[in-house]
């Protein structure tokens, strides 16, 4: 493990505890069959804390990320997800219109993953992945799109200046909450971008959304760090960055925002000052604030692990659907093992076929599921609830119900 003592904003260690979610595996530590008695799992403690003096809300004991890529672990790949390309397709159109100039303009993404974003740009500027998952960079490259496999920081920075030249546009979507060492990431992003007129679009989960709707599903231990904009606003200074948009997106069930800056001094947008204004007015960045998401996170488990076990009391069968890192979170917080929920049922086919850590429950595709007798379906992949209950509409009209853990409700549908 990686442990600090201080904040990766600001440097303080003015720091304190906020919740402590118990001992977790790492994500994607699926295990085959003739593992489960054999293998030894790796259990490490999860506790996010606050920075007193910057208000980033932060994992301070976390892992090394090669623990994460290396050696085709990750197996998260962006194509496999329902509706992510139509969504990535929507942004590319966005940044296109709005930031690319002309075809000659560099447009580098930061944790590509298998180049579902960059392909909507590829005909209209030179593009760029940079992904730290060898496997990962396979599949862009069998789709033909040009990927480093690096994982990104300063040295990476230069050494894609020294071939490429500057980029007019950078994005990192859903990665810099993985990023241990912020300022050297950073530092990377200022040397990358284009001193004149560059653009950086980064996408994360957002603190503001999770506190709302007591959203602790997206804690794990690859995510080290949870962030507002005001946090941003003040951190990105450092790097010669203006920020100027945000906005709440629908990703991970509208609970991500994605903040724009820029080299030059443009106007702030409406949508950001709202945003700005809405954290000041509700002490988003207070520890009275955290305090509160604490308490409402213990009763989510409660009352989640309550429902499931009043359910089997009357013999109902339950099986999750979504083996994700975010079910990692919820059925370790919550206590659910397989005197709870039968089978998960995934798409992605490099889950089929193994076992969730900890509790051991087989991972099986829908093709399989959907022969059994089933009456409850638990949505653990919940930012994707709507598009698993329209796809599985026919499970619904034969009498079967969905259970979503929303915060502190848990609704039965």
């Amino acid at each position: 493990m990686i442990s600090r003592k201080n904040c990766r904003m600001c440097g303080s260690k003015n720091l304190k505890e906020v919740l402590n979610l118990g001992t977790h595996s790492l994500v994607n530590s699926y295990l085959k069959k003739n593992e489960l008695k054999k293998k030894k799992e790796l259990l490490l403690p999860l506790i996010i804390s606050q920075c007193l003096s910057c208000g980033l809300i932060q994992v301070l004991k976390t892992v090394n990320p090669t623990e994460i890529y290396s050696k085709g672990k990750y197996l998260y790949f962006s194509r496999d997800v329902p509706g992510l390309n139509k969504y990535y397709k929507i942004y590319a159109d966005y940044v296109s219109k709005n930031y690319i100039k002309t075809r000659n303009d560099l447009c580098v993404e930061i944790a590509s993953n298998d180049g579902i974003l960059l392909q909507h740009l590829k005909k209209k500027s030179n593009i760029l992945g940079i992904d730290a998952a060898p496997n990962a960079v396979l599949r862009a490259l069998k789709h033909k799109i040009p990927t480093f496999p690096s994982l990104f920081n300063y040295e990476t920075a230069n050494l894609v200046v020294n071939e490429y030249g500057k980029a007019k546009v950078v994005m990192a979507n859903q990665c810099i909450a993985h990023v241990d060492n912020l300022i050297d990431f950073m530092k990377g992003v200022d040397v990358l971008l284009n001193n004149k007129d560059g653009i950086f679009i980064f996408e994360t989960g957002y603190w503001g959304n999770m506190v709302k709707r007591t959203i602790y599903e997206q804690i794990y231990h690859d995510h080290f760090s949870y962030f507002s904009v005001e946090v941003w606003k003040k951190f990105s200074k450092k790097f010669d960055l203006n920020i100027f948009d945000a906005e709440i997106t629908p990703a991970q069930d509208n609970c991500s925002i994605r903040i724009f800056f820029s080299r030059n001094k443009k106007k702030q947008t409406m949508r950001l000052k709202k945003i700005l204004d809405d954290e000041k007015i509700n002490k988003l960045n207070s520890f009275s604030s955290s305090l509160r998401f604490k308490k409402s996170v213990q009763n989510s488990w409660k009352n989640l692990k309550n429902c499931l076990v009043d359910l089997k009391k009357k013999k109902k069968k339950i099986v999750a659907y979504g083996a994700s890192a975010k079910a990692g979170t919820i059925s370790r917080c919550a206590k659910i093992g397989r005197e709870l929920v039968d089978f998960y049922i995934d798409d992605s086919p490099s889950k089929q076929g193994l076992y969730s850590p900890i509790y051991h429950v087989p991972i099986i595709s829908r093709k399989e599921a959907f022969k059994k007798k089933i009456d409850y379906i638990l949505i653990l992949a919940v930012n994707y609830a709507d598009i698993i209950m329209k796809k599985e509409k026919k499970f619904k009209l034969n009498g079967g119900k969905f259970i979503i853990p929303r915060g502190e409700e848990i609704q039965i549908l």
